[in-house]
């Protein structure tokens, strides 16, 4: 399999993508502002609980 330049520039913009969004997640993550969605089971205190844990 021969890749040419654009293959390849492809393929380092995708990973490039891929990097960003990790390194947003983990720096979203590390500030206490991510959701994850499961406000029943979440043990975080945030302005999407209300006093029922909902």
């Amino acid at each position: 399999m021969h890749l040419n330049f654009w293959d390849i520039l492809i393929i380092i913009a995708v990973a490039a993508m891929i990097g960003l969004a990790i390194w947003l997640n983990l720096r979203k993550k590390k500030k206490g502002s991510a959701c994850c969605g499961d406000c029943c089971s979440c043990g975080k205190a945030c302005e999407k609980k209300d006093d029922n844990g909902k």
